[in-house]
C-alpha cells in the first residue's frame, strides 16, 4: 500500500489506519506495532521532505503523527509549496541581471613611456 499521487499525507494516514484495523493489527495496544506503524507510513510517503522530517522524530502515539501531518498541511497551504527551490546557475558566463553595472569605461593614458625610467 502506497500513497496515491493526489492524496495528502493525512488522508493516506487515515487510509492506512483503516486497512490496519481491517487486517486486525492493533497498533494502539501493542508497543511493537505502535512503533512499526509510523515507520511503515513514513516509508510509503511520496513527499521526501516530510519523510525526512518524520524519520528524525520519535512518534509515540498516533495522535502525535496526526498533529505533525496537520501542521505540515497548514504550512504547505500557507506557503503554496510546489517543490524544492530551483538551483541557480552561478557560472562566469551567466551574470545575474540587476547587479552592479559600471557606468563609465576606464581610459588608459598611453602617452607615458614604457618601461618607466627612474633617475
Amino acid at each position: 500500500m502506497t500513497q496515491r499521487k493526489y492524496e495528502i499525507p493525512l488522508e493516506f494516514c487515515y487510509r492506512l489506519n483503516k486497512v490496519a484495523d481491517k487486517v486486525g493489527i492493533d497498533f494502539d495496544s501493542s508497543s511493537k506495532q505502535r512503533e512499526r506503524h509510523p515507520k511503515v507510513f513514513t516509508k510509503k510517503l511520496l513527499d521526501s521532505r516530510l519523510r525526512t522530517t518524520l524519520q528524525g522524530q520519535r512518534i509515540r502515539k498516533l495522535r502525535d503523527l496526526e498533529y505533525v501531518l496537520k501542521q505540515h498541511e497548514e504550512m504547505k497551504q500557507g506557503d503554496d509549496y510546489d517543490g524544492p527551490p530551483t538551483k541557480r546557475d552561478f557560472r562566469a558566463d551567466n551574470v545575474p541581471h540587476g547587479r552592479f553595472q559600471p557606468t563609465s569605461l576606464t581610459v588608459l593614458d598611453m602617452s607615458c613611456a614604457w618601461p618607466p625610467s627612474f633617475p
